[in-house]
C-alpha cells in the first residue's frame, strides 16, 4: 500500500522490505555486492538498502532498475555460488551499485580514482548517508534516518537542484525532480568533471 502525504509517497514496510528468507538465500550475492563497494563499516546501511525495493516515478528510470538487476547476471558470469532470485524487484542497493558502474564507465578516462567503490561512496555522500556507519546506525534511530533519506530520493521530494537526491547540482537548468536519473547523472558529472 502506498500512502500519499502531500508530495510524498511511502510504501508500507511489509511491502517494501524483502523477506528475510529470500535475503538469506542470496547471501553470497549480497556479500559480492558489499565487496564491490568496499565499505566494511557500513554493513548495516548496505543491508538496509538491499531490503528496500527501488521504484521509479519518472519514465525511463526503470532502466536503472534493469541496470541493478543485471548485476545478478554479472555475478553468475563470474562464477557466483548461487543464482540470485530473478523474480524479485531491484533493490535500492542494486540500483545504486548499477549507477556506480555507469559512473565509473563514464569517468574512467577522466579520473582513475573513480572506481565503482568511489562512485558508490559519492552517491551515498549525495543522499547524505555516507556518515551512517554501523556504530551510528545501531546507536540511535539509524533505520528511521535511512528510510527518510531513501524515500526522499525515491519519492523525489528533494529540492529543485536535486539536494537530497543522487545527483545534486549547483546550477541546474531543469527541475531535477522531473529529470530521469541518467540525465541527472550526466549533468552532475558535467559540473564535477571536465569533459573534453
Amino acid at each position: 500500500m502506498i500512502h500519499i502525504n502531500g508530495n510524498r509517497r511511502k510504501r508500507e514496510p511489509e511491502i517494501v522490505l524483502r523477506d528475510a528468507i529470500e535475503v538469506g538465500a542470496n547471501q553470497d550475492y549480497y556479500e559480492w555486492l558489499y565487496s564491490l563497494v568496499d565499505l566494511p563499516n557500513h554493513r548495516e546501511l548496505l543491508k538496509h538498502l538491499r531490503r528496500i525495493d527501488f521504484y521509479e516515478l519518472i519514465p525511463h528510470d526503470h532502466n536503472r532498475a534493469e541496470d541493478g538487476k543485471s548485476l545478478r547476471t554479472i555475478y553468475l558470469d563470474i562464477g557466483g555460488a548461487h543464482s540470485p532470485s530473478s523474480v524479485t524487484n531491484c533493490s535500492v542497493l542494486e540500483m545504486m551499485v548499477g549507477v556506480a558502474f555507469r559512473m565509473e564507465h563514464e569517468l574512467v578516462d577522466l579520473d582513475e580514482s573513480m572506481d565503482v567503490a568511489a562512485c558508490f561512496l559519492a552517491l551515498l555522500d549525495n543522499v547524505d548517508l555516507s556518515w551512517m556507519t554501523d556504530h551510528k546506525y545501531n546507536g540511535g534511530n539509524g533505520p528511521d534516518v535511512v528510510d527518510d533519506k531513501v524515500y526522499t530520493m525515491l519519492d523525489r521530494c528533494y529540492t529543485r537542484a536535486g539536494k537530497g537526491g543522487l545527483f545534486p547540482l549547483r546550477r541546474p537548468d531543469l527541475d531535477q525532480r522531473e529529470v530521469e536519473i541518467h540525465y541527472q547523472m550526466q549533468a552532475w558529472m558535467m559540473e564535477n568533471y571536465v569533459f573534453w
